[in-house]
């Protein structure tokens, strides 16, 4: 999306602004006071730090637009920027001599000056910053699936909005206390530039007063913000060079900001931008932080504290130094009543009155969500779209810059069952933890995660899921056990086996032969002699029966029959993967689940057997919109089984569940299946599974990978898995 078009500078400047013409868009008389000086901005912090400007700081920002290149041109002494200094000294001395040696014309002197000038240095190049201000760093917001809000982010906290969302009295105070010529004078006032270089010249200090006007203020800070978002520290420090080569940057820019910008957009621009204290940058989000109202509704007390927090955001806290506040404002008014804003009993009135404030905290971040691992796991995924950016580095400036609305796939009345389930579970132990993925199979969109440990950081706290892979910055990586079954089955259907085939199935501990993996990087073949639970049959059975009991010896022997390679073929083409993202390993043991995975993978593997045999990978996604933006995630579904296979294994599924170790999570009156798995020690529990347009997955264990006996899926997993399914699907 291209910036909005700046517009044409007019024949003539609009005048000080009251309130009524403020509202018609017109400014009446300008004033004729100095402008108040404030001392000059330190070098902000990379975006990833944003920290607060240092007291005695005119706070500005920016955005994109300029570039790197452009927002660090004035990092590099080079004999131009020497011959540019140059031009700025003559310039400098020229508009001294016209305001000063004509005195009774200083004024109407000093706006031909500065017309001139401006037209002057317009025409030389500075940085592009129209993009920085169409996009001003702002909030993002991350939205469910019913558009409701789970959190907002940003790097600066900052509302943009029009002049007309801003009241005329707020104008009025941060003209008045910060440049009160600044409807007369061009882009630099002549009059204040001579006192300050007369100043400066006598104190030994070429730089110690500012003579700065709104104008300059915003160009070098828009350029210093531009630099921070590059994450340029060379560009950062060029921007608060002290040096009147650095200044005579500031003029160009501010220049071309007068020249292609209205008086009013100019100064909407800057109080959008300065920072306000309290972590509120802009207007808007100072208006909400300090009274909790908006930057329309401000009064005349409230406007004036505001106005007088520029110089010194934290010394004049109101929150933090209330007396500083008190008397900042009192100047603010002072100035007003001089420049005639205001009449004696206005500002006897906005004196007396008390601060009043109605402080907003400023809870920002997935860490403040009510899901906050879904948040987390959905600005992750966002980070790593190329829809937010072509490159790693685009796309976290496009984050920082915000103004985005992240659409997710959360659902909450699924995430409301599931973290009812998971609070009202009993588990096995103190060592035991659990952790719940819910994906709908025709999109794989993820409808919600749940676990039993709080977000944070500290004892008993993780800011991992343990329902998401490494890999997505989750904390699971437990092997699976006998859910992995399911894809030995899959294979088996896949070369010409159905539900009703019988295997002779080994007794535990007999030795099994498996065949050549090599193909797929196993080994060249080899036996093993896995064992079976206590109590598990042996001899000839069907595949369903074999499966509904889990026994593993029937699957050691039919995955000896369809190959290594084959399962895990079948099993990686319906998304499993390890925790880390890796291939799954070639050996024997894959179909009792010795890879670690999590309980989001397995419920997007299964998802395909509700899908007819179409795996559609699991996103938190749905869409992103705001600052340039307006992109859909489509699914990304592809044909990872034939859909007669998907359905011989859904209907095994259900033996599971109907006849078999999955009984605990029947729900009655409604068709689901799903597969119990149980590691060797019982550190590991699991039941996954398939139900109306639902697919979910269960893992209850100990993350340590302690030693328990006679704990298994069917035990606290499958009952579990039903309390969460059941509310949904029954439509409670």
């Amino acid at each position: 999306m291209t910036p909005p078009e700046l517009p044409e500078p007019g024949p003539s400047r609009p005048k000080k602004p009251t309130q009524s013409a403020a509202d018609a868009g017109r400014a009446p008389d300008a004033p004729t006071a100095q402008t108040t000086k404030t001392a000059k901005t330190g070098a902000n912090p990379k975006p990833s730090q944003p920290a607060k400007p240092a007291e005695g700081t005119k706070v500005e920002n920016a955005t994109p637009g300029g570039g790197a290149a452009a927002a660090t041109e004035t990092a590099k002494p080079t004999h131009s920027r020497r011959k540019r200094a140059g031009i700025a000294a003559l310039i400098v001395l020229a508009l001294i001599a016209v305001t000063l040696i004509i005195p009774p014309l200083r004024s109407a002197a000093g706006r031909a000056t500065g017309r001139v000038a401006d037209a002057v240095l317009s025409a030389l190049p500075a940085p592009d910053v129209s993009q920085l201000l169409a996009y001003l760093p702002q909030r993002n917001r991350i939205l469910a699936a019913d558009n409701s809000v789970i959190a907002q982010t940003w790097w600066q906290d900052r509302t943009v909005v029009s002049t007309e969302a801003i009241a005329p009295v707020m104008r009025q105070a941060q003209i008045a206390i910060e440049d009160a010529r600044f409807y007369e004078h061009a882009s630099f006032d002549p009059i204040g530039l001579a006192r300050a270089i007369v100043s400066n010249t006598t104190s030994g200090d070429l730089t110690g007063q500012g003579a700065s006007t709104i104008q300059q203020q915003l160009a070098k800070n828009l350029v210093q913000l531009q630099a921070q978002l590059d994450e340029s520290d060379a560009g950062v420090t060029a921007s608060t060079d002290k040096s009147l080569s650095r200044k005579f940057d500031d003029l160009v820019l501010a220049a071309h900001l007068e020249t292609s910008r209205s008086k009013d957009q100019i100064l909407t621009d800057y109080l959008n931008v300065v920072y306000y204290g309290e972590g509120a940058y802009g207007v808007e989000a100072a208006a909400r932080r300090y009274f909790g109202t908006t930057a329309a509704k401000l009064t005349l007390p409230q406007a004036a504290l505001l106005a007088g927090l520029v110089q010194s955001p934290s010394a004049d806290d109101p929150l933090q130094n209330p007396q500083a506040a008190t008397d900042r404002r009192a100047q603010v008014l002072a100035a007003m009543l001089k420049e005639g804003y205001i009449d004696d009993a206005q500002y006897q009135a906005a004196l007396a009155a008390p601060l009043g404030l109605d402080p907003v905290s400023a809870a920002q971040g997935c860490a403040s969500s009510d899901h906050p691992q879904f948040c987390d796991f959905a600005v992750r995924r966002l980070q790593a779209a190329p829809e937010l950016g072509d490159s790693a580095q685009a796309r976290k400036q496009a984050w920082n810059l915000g103004g985005l609305t992240l659409k997710t796939t959360l659902d909450p009345t699924v995430q409301k069952a599931t973290n009812a389930a998971i609070k009202a579970q009993k588990l096995p132990g103190d060592a035991f933890h659990d952790a719940a993925a819910v994906v709908r199979p025709s999109t794989g969109a993820v409808l919600a995660l749940g676990q039993d440990v709080p977000y944070g950081t500290g004892t008993g706290r993780s800011t991992q899921s343990y329902a998401l892979d490494a890999i997505d910055g989750g904390a699971a990586a437990f092997q699976a056990g006998s859910t992995f079954k399911t894809f030995t089955l899959a294979a088996a259907f896949a070369n010409g086996y159905t539900p009703d085939s019988r295997l002779d199935v080994p007794e535990s501990g007999a030795t099994i032969r498996f065949g050549d993996s090599s193909a797929c990087g196993g080994s060249t073949g080899g036996t093993w002699a896995p064992e079976n639970v206590e109590g598990d049959p042996s001899g000839r059975m069907t595949l369903t029966d074999a499966f509904a009991a889990s026994v593993n010896t029937a699957f050691a022997e039919l995955e000896s029959k369809v190959g290594v390679c084959a399962v895990r073929a079948t099993a990686q083409a319906l998304g499993a993967r390890q925790s880390d993202g890796s291939e799954l390993e070639p050996v024997a043991a894959l179909t009792l689940g010795v890879d670690t995975t999590s309980p989001l993978t397995m419920a997007g593997a299964y998802a395909a057997f509700a899908n007819k045999g179409t795996y559609c990978a699991p996103t938190p996604l749905a869409s992103v919109t705001g600052a340039g933006r307006d992109a859909t995630f489509a699914p990304q579904c592809r044909q990872a089984v034939d859909p007669d296979v998907a359905a011989q294994v859904s209907q095994t599924l259900r033996a599971v569940v109907r006849d078999g170790t999955g009984s605990a999570a029947r729900i009655s009156g409604v068709q689901v299946g799903g597969k119990t798995g149980t590691t060797d020690t019982s550190a590991n529990t699991w039941f996954t599974g398939i139900a109306p347009d639902l697919a979910a997955s269960v893992w209850v264990g100990d993350p340590a990978g302690g030693s328990y006996d006679k704990l298994y899926g069917s035990d606290v997993a499958a009952p579990l898995w039903r309390r969460i399914v059941a509310p949904v699907v029954n439509g409670n």
